[in-house]
């Protein structure tokens, strides 16, 4: 079995989709105030990725009163991509007793899977 030593950017990418799960399972108990603190956090700790003087204080991102101007959609989708860059691929090993040789999809299955 192979193991993937944790990287700053798994560790970043896996807070992130943590605090996005926990938002959601609360907001789906209709604790609605409780899922907004998770994702101001949320935005706190992205916004902290692309301006390191923000705090990442939990407490505090409650009451901050975050930017909403569509300059930032560039300036997080080129920090996401940078991220992206540096993340490791992850890569499975499954043993051959599980895994077949040869594949057993059907040639129009194995078509549809070249376009995706």
């Amino acid at each position: 079995m192979d193991y993937q030593a944790d990287s700053p950017e798994t560790q970043f990418e896996r807070r992130v989709q943590s605090l996005f799960n926990e938002g959601q399972v609360i907001c789906s108990t209709r604790e609605y105030a409780l899922a907004l603190d998770k994702f101001k956090e949320l935005m706190s700790l992205i916004l902290a990725a692309a301006h390191p003087r923000m705090p990442i204080n939990p407490i505090s991102s409650r009451y901050l009163d975050f930017p909403r101007d569509i300059a930032l959609i560039d300036t997080f989708s080129a920090k996401a991509a940078d991220i992206l860059k540096k993340t490791p691929l992850t890569r499975y090993d499954f043993p051959p007793t599980i895994v077949s040789e040869q594949t057993t999809l059907l040639p129009a299955v194995i078509e549809k899977l070249k376009s995706a």
